[in-house]
Parts: C-alpha cells; structure tokens; sequence
C-alpha cells in the first residue's frame, strides 16, 4: 500500500488547468522529484499536497488517511508535513536556535525537549556553532540550512520543498544538493522535491516525475531518465539530446538519405534521441565506412573546457547533430568527419 497517494488529480483556476488527472504513488521514505518547466503544473501539485490549493477534484491520502477526497478536506496545520520555500522564510528577529525551535514551540512541547531536539538538529546540519546569530548574520547556504533544520526538527510526515535552492549561487546549490540529500538519508522522510532544475533532482530524487502542462510525462529513476526517455519532451528536458525525426520499419530507422539498423520494438515512436556523448567521432578517410557510421561535415565548435561541443551537417538531416568530445579530439571547422553510433546509444521517443 503507498504511504502517499494522489488519485485522479485535477487543479482547475477558471478556465485554465493547472493539474490534469494526475496519479502518483510515493513509497515511505522515498525522495520524489517534480521536475518540469515553469507552468507544467509541479508547484501547484506540491500545494496541493500540502492543502494551500484545494483540487478541483481527485484524491490525496496519506498512511491510509485521506486527507482530501468528495467529502474531506483537512487543512494544512492538520497534515503532519513541513514545507521548504524558495525565500526561506526564517524569522528575520529570531536567532538561528529560536527559528528552528519555533515550531517545536508552537506544538508546546517541555524546555528540556525542546532544547534537546534542537541542539541535535543544529549539529547535524552543522549550524551548532551559529546558534546564537540572527539570519542577516549567515550566508546563504546557512540560511537555507535554517530552514531545513527548521522543518526537520518537528518530525512531519511528509516534507516538501519548492525550488529551495533557487536563490543561491552556482557553488552554494551545488553544496546543498548533496546537504539534502544527506539530510534525507538520516532522517529517511518522505519528501517532494520541485525543481525546474534536472541536476538537483538527478542528485537528490530516488525517482523523478517528469511534468509538462499539467501531466506526467514519465515517472523513474534518475539514470532510466536520462538513458531511456520515453517521449520527445523528456528526452529534450533532461540533458541535452539530439532529436531526428524519422520513420521506423522492418528493424530500420531512416531520415532524409541515412538509414540505420535499430531492431528494439518500436510503439508510436517518431524520432530517434542520441544523446552528443554517445556519438563518436574521427576523420572520414580514417577508414572504410562501417554500419552504424555516417558522414557529415563540421559545421562550428566551442571549447567547454571538459569537452569540445561540435555540430556536424549531415546530409538529408534538417539539423545538425550535436556531437560532445574530450578535450583531446580536436577537428576543423569544414573537415569532412564520420560519426559512429552504436545501437545502445539510440533510443526511439514518441
């Protein structure tokens, strides 16, 4: 039986729906991300959850109790979960020890308790030390550590968070991918992660919902994602990837005058995804041509640092194929050039 349920949900605002007949089981203590473009319904699904937007219609249970359904609608402070936002939301007159222990506080717990649980959230999240500072004193990084510890101290159900490293730096989001995920490894809470962002949900999610207008487009683990999107939209938002359309029969794929073997059973697939590190590449006078191997001409480069991203005009293909090379594998612009395939690195999308 799943410890979180969504069933059938819908978030209608007028005419617009935000939230399209979704169903979603969470297992406990599992870490799902929501990920998707801005407007593809994830925030809303959060609050949802989370009982700031009544859904239109559908259902939501957890451990066996429904909190909204035809006939139930139980408010947020009733739904045992904490909630993570993108400014924070700490008190600004409150010091650190005071911001974590307030909900502790307004559940009236003993001093001792109190004291106890929020000493050791503040040494697990590493703050122990800045217990005493108001919030205008820390980073941001030891912000954004505020508020976990904050919503971590009350031992909710569920947690969820909504884009919490969107205001921080390159370096400082980095560091806190790999901070929540340690925290939830610890503590083992159920939580729901939005992010517009792939890389925080391949770091943190244990399986990552795929969102777009409303629906979900595909729900699996991180590297089944990444390596076997199931439709053009997934393989085009997670990663980069090169989309050629084109026409599957008899154990074949063919586009403009190319034509590659490709015998996985195909269902209402249209195009092949091949992600540009999964192309190989050399010069085309190196050797005799071999299945698998095509010819085009390189068309631009730009050096990256940890690879030289290339795009290379194949005759017959309306795009260019992107293609990713270390360092080491230096063409020119306008060199005739072969790229190799291999039958593991295409994947066919619908």
């Amino acid at each position: 039986m799943p410890y979180l349920s969504l069933a059938n949900l819908e978030c209608r605002f007028g005419e617009f729906t935000a939230v399209e007949n979704l169903s979603l089981d969470f297992a406990e203590g599992e870490f799902i991300a929501l990920l998707g473009p801005s407007g593809c319904g994830k925030t809303t699904t959060l609050r949802a959850i989370a009982g700031f937007v009544t859904p239109s219609s559908g259902s939501i249970r957890l451990g066996g109790r429904t909190l909204f359904g035809p006939h139930e609608n139980l408010p947020p402070e009733q739904r045992q979960m904490s909630m993570i936002f993108q400014s924070y939301a700490i008190w600004p007159h409150m010091t650190v020890f005071e911001n974590v222990a307030f909900g502790l506080r307004l559940r009236k717990l003993g001093r001792d308790e109190i004291e106890r649980r929020t000493r050791r959230i503040l040494e697990v999240v590493h703050l122990d030390q800045l217990a005493e500072r108001l919030p205008a004193e820390l980073s941001g990084g030891q912000q954004q550590r505020v508020a976990l510890a904050r919503a971590i101290v009350v031992e909710p159900k569920v947690l969820l968070l909504d884009e919490p490293l969107s205001n921080l730096d390159a370096n400082l989001r980095e560091e806190m991918r790999f901070e929540i995920r340690r925290l939830h490894d610890e503590f083992g809470i159920t939580s729901v992660y939005v992010t517009h962002d792939q890389t925080e949900a391949m770091v943190t999610a244990d399986r990552i919902v795929v969102m777009n207008r409303g629906r979900i487009e595909q729900v699996d683990s991180p590297k089944q994602v990444y390596d076997n999107p199931q439709t053009r939209f997934v393989a085009g938002f997670i990663g980069r990837t090169n989309l050629i359309d084109g026409s599957f029969t008899n154990g074949s794929f063919s586009a403009g005058s190319i034509s590659l073997p490709f015998p996985a059973p195909v269902e209402q697939a249209t195009a092949l995804s091949v992600r540009p590190h999964r192309i190989g590449m050399g010069r085309s006078h190196s050797a005799a041509k071999q299945a698998f191997e095509i010819d085009g001409t390189l068309r631009s480069r730009v050096f990256l640092g940890e690879t030289w991203e290339y795009e290379v005009a194949v005759p017959g293909l309306a795009a260019p194929l992107r293609v990713s090379r270390p360092p080491e594998d230096l063409f020119e612009t306008g060199e005739a050039v072969r790229l190799a395939l291999s039958s593991a690195a295409m994947v066919s999308v619908r």
